[in-house]
């Protein structure tokens, strides 16, 4: 039985590995898309709407890089997602910015803030100076000058030399370089591998209506493709049959009925 179980599970695995390198290309992809558009690097404090707020596209800083192409490739908001984790955990994330309470507008574009949330939903990865090791959609943070939190993108393109190229901002816009190894590695993440043990799991049902909220799934499609496929990967079956019902993709609200395919 134990045998059977474990060859089912070597099988789930390599026909989920087509879909998770997807998406890990997709992440990818979705930042380069800034490249020419984020053309500043701007740092300053901005009132941002909600969920789903943004600053200006041609400017930012390397978080909202990620943000961004975290939001376009597999609709994960990190600004709510972040946002809901430090109002419920306002005390294990980074007290240094004199701060009594969440602030929705600044939270999620904090590098510390951001690994914080990354370790707490099981996304890290040891840091290394081995190329092989990082793959395209991987996130990884530095410390630039000695003090400066920054964070990158791992491209799916590499150097001549085979270094895996990076995707970020770090003061003259959004740029695809080779820079992976310029400043020591304070973090490493992977978000589609922290999701693959719960891609296996079966739908829990199709065919049916979904009330958005009924359950834990995070206001987002790839949530709820989560709970119903259990994987986030499918959040396109669900847009494509409620395109009468939705809008935006990133815009999903509490009580929103949907049709699950």
């Amino acid at each position: 039985m134990k045998l059977l179980l474990l060859h089912l599970s070597l099988i789930s695995v390599l026909l989920l590995t087509p879909y998770l390198k997807a998406d890990r290309i997709e992440i990818a992809e979705s930042a380069r898309t800034q490249i020419g558009k984020t053309t500043g690097y701007d740092p300053s404090y901005h009132s941002l709407s909600y969920p789903c707020g943004d600053v200006p596209i041609e400017s930012g800083v390397c978080t909202d890089v990620v943000i961004r192409a975290l939001r376009d490739s597999l609709h994960l908001d990190f600004q709510q997602l972040v946002h809901e984790d430090m109002k419920r955990n306002f005390s294990r994330y980074p007290q240094s910015w004199g701060l009594t309470r969440p602030d929705k507008n600044i939270d999620h574009r904090r590098v510390p803030n951001l690994q914080t949330y990354f370790k707490r939903q099981g996304y890290q990865l040891p840091p290394s100076t081995t190329s092989s090791d990082y793959q395209a959609g991987d996130l990884v943070t530095c410390t630039v000058a000695g003090r400066l939190p920054h964070i990158m993108i791992v491209s799916d393109k590499r150097s001549p030399q085979g270094r895996p190229l990076v995707i970020h901002n770090i003061g003259s816009g959004t740029q695809e370089e080779d820079r992976l190894f310029d400043f020591p590695i304070t973090g490493h993440y992977r978000i589609r591998d922290a999701v693959a043990d719960t891609q296996t799991r079966p739908a829990q049902s199709t065919g049916t209506e979904y009330v958005v909220g009924a359950q834990a799934d995070g206001g987002t499609l790839s949530g709820i493709s989560k709970l119903f496929y259990g994987t986030p990967s499918k959040w396109r079956l669900i847009y494509e049959a409620n395109t009468d019902t939705i809008q935006n993709p990133n815009l999903i609200r509490k009580g929103m009925s949907l049709r699950i395919p």
